[in-house]
């Protein structure tokens, strides 16, 4: 079985999604998941993967109408989405956008 185009429209939960777009929602949705899961954990477990992190990032600064080149990956993925407070410094950065983008 081959790869659907991205621009592929497909039914799912009763609505029409791009194929690229269900892609991304649920690479997001899983890497957020797994920094959920392993946040008590400290430094026993392995983070989500940097493509993920990635993807969540892509997303989050899409969904802010702003780039954060000088954050990391982990830093967008963890303050956009609620997860962590933002620095005084980061908040300066964010001045005018409304927080979390999703939870």
């Amino acid at each position: 079985m081959g790869a659907l185009p991205d621009e592929e429209v497909l039914a799912t939960q009763g609505h029409a999604i791009r194929a690229a777009d269900l892609a991304s929602t649920l690479a997001v949705e899983a890497t957020l998941h797994h920094v959920d899961l392993v946040a008590h954990l400290g430094d026993r477990a392995a983070g989500p993967t940097a493509r993920g992190t990635a993807e969540v990032r892509r997303v989050v600064e899409r969904l802010l109408g702003v780039e954060l080149p000088w954050w990391t990956d982990e830093r967008v993925a963890l303050v956009g989405t609620g997860r962590a407070t933002p620095t005084e410094h980061e908040s300066h950065d964010l001045s005018g956008v409304r927080l979390p983008v999703f939870s």
